[in-house]
This record gives C-alpha cells, structure tokens and sequence, in this order.
C-alpha cells in the first residue's frame, strides 16, 4: 500500500483513471493527461511557478505574486459534473491558497481554495453567473501531512449537489440552488487563485490534482480522503499484501490472497473467499495468537 509519495514518473493505478481527464503529477513541467480526451494547453502563466523539492518531496509552489505565478489550462470540456482532487501540504500563512479555479469574472465557472484560516471552501456559479452554492468545511487542512482535498458535484436526479473532503472527513451534501455550468474547452481552469484579478497560485506544497469529469463515488473518494496517495494503488488495496498482527503470537488466513480493503473488510481478488459453518468468534489464545472458534 503506497502512503507516501513514490518515485519519480511512477504511474497512477489504472483503477483510478477512468474518467480522470487532468492530472498534474508533482513537479513535472508538462501535464500528464492520463485518459481519452488529451489536448490539454497550458494557455498562459507558469513562470511564476516553482518546482520544489525539499525533505517534504517534489511539489508545485508559487514564487511570487502576480499573474504569472499560476497555471491555466484549456482544451476540454466538462461539467456540470466532476470531481476535483488535490494533495497537499498547507502552508500556515499564505491567506487564500486555491487548489484548482475556473473563475475569470467572466465567466464564472467555480472557486475551490483553502482559505486564510485552512477551512475550504467551494463555490459554483451558472450559465448566468450567478451563485448557486457557496459552502466552506470546519475542518482545517493540516500543516504537518500531506492531505487529500476533494470536491464533488453531483446530478441527483436532476438536482445538483456539492460535497467536500478534507482529509478523511467529509461535509455533508450542499444542495445547489440552480445547475452548475458546464467548462467549455475555450475556457481557463487555473492552478491558482482567481484566474482573473489578484492571481497566484497556492502558496501550499501542491503534490497533485486531478480532475474527473463524473461524480465519484463516496467510497472512493472516502479512500482518497484517507490517503492520497492510494492513487497509485487498485481499488480495493488488491494484489497487495497485508500483514493482521495479532498483538503477541500469529494469525493466519490460508487460501487465496485477499485484499484488505479501507473500511476492514476483507475481498477476494479473484474467485471466491468463503468462510462456511457455524458463526465464529475471535478469540486470544495463551501465549498471544488468534484461533477462530465456532460457536
């Protein structure tokens, strides 16, 4: 299981890059673009930008205020859906330090930033640009690990909702008050705070972001939220290997390899994974290993 960040120009698991239609990978120069739909530009800006890499790994990070110091980029369209994810490191001062924005006043697409405070914070506009939500979390980002932001934007049977994590925790649903505007590919989504007025990009350490054009699911993203950098894993944490240790002593699981999944459910990877007979109890035997007892 991969928990912190790997080598250099190691590749995301396939698992997650369905529908992943931007990634900005650590301190590359050029965009990664992991699925159909490549063609992203880097319009304009990125001088500004800096490519670190420090005891804290290899991260994107402004030099400076001004224009220059963010990244836009245009070339496809998504939305009303998506999913936006970013991992990284706040910085304690910095006031504003957005993640990923689409907000050039005109036109208004969406502000997703980590505020002067560390909360974070979202808010969608319309065709019209008007707001249709504006919500911020009570969780703070952390200055000490490196953490998952998540944003969601999801049709609900034709009523659009919002949702943010930060880290393993997660807000509850916001209901937006119209639809979310579709980003045509003619339009700049920035690494950066405000594409238009006072632009800069985020004085956090920035390991990553990503943006999916579907709403994912909250099991997965409960994942990301949890650790980043499962990215680079399967789904599920399978072909993996796990060790349950059993305080003092030995505890087996014989038969096929299972994966040990984020919520401590066990899955087959392939075939079946029984467990037949009378329910069973886990118990501590002398001196310190686990048997399984029927009832």
């Amino acid at each position: 299981m991969t928990t912190a960040q790997p080598a250099a120009g190691t590749a995301l698991n396939g698992d997650w890059t369905t529908n992943l239609i931007f990634a900005r990978n650590e301190a590359e120069t050029t965009v990664t673009t992991l699925a159909a739909g490549s063609g992203w530009t880097r319009s304009t800006g990125g001088s500004g930008v800096t490519f670190n890499t420090d005891a804290d790994g290899r991260y994107l990070q402004s030099a400076g205020g001004g224009t220059n110091s963010l990244e836009r980029w245009q070339g496809n369209a998504f939305g009303p859906e998506y999913t936006l994810f970013a991992l990284v490191k706040y910085a304690s001062t910095g006031g504003n330090q957005a993640i990923l924005d689409s907000d050039s006043n005109p036109p208004r697409n969406f502000i997703w930033r980590t505020t002067s405070t560390g909360t974070v914070e979202l808010i969608l506009f319309d065709s019209g640009g008007g707001v249709i939500a504006n919500f911020a979390t009570t969780e703070t980002v952390s200055t000490g690990a490196d953490t998952s932001i998540i944003a969601r934007v999801r049709n609900d049977g034709g009523t659009y909702k919002a949702k943010i994590w930060v880290g393993a925790i997660a807000t509850a649903e916001t209901t937006c008050s119209g639809t979310p505007r579709t980003i045509p590919s003619t339009d700049d989504f920035g690494i950066g705070d405000r594409l238009g007025g006072s632009a800069e990009m985020t004085a956090s350490k920035l390991y990553f972001a990503g943006i999916w054009s579907n709403a994912q699911s909250d099991t997965d993203m409960d994942t990301l939220g949890a650790n980043g950098w499962a990215i680079y894993d399967a789904k599920g944490g399978g072909g993996g290997s796990f060790t349950l240790t059993a305080d003092q002593g030995s505890f087996a699981l014989t038969g096929q390899t299972a994966g040990l999944l984020f919520n401590r459910s066990i899955a087959a990877d392939q075939g079946a994974y029984t467990l037949t007979g009378q329910d069973v109890t886990l118990t501590k035997a002398t001196p310190g290993a686990f048997v399984l007892t029927a009832d």
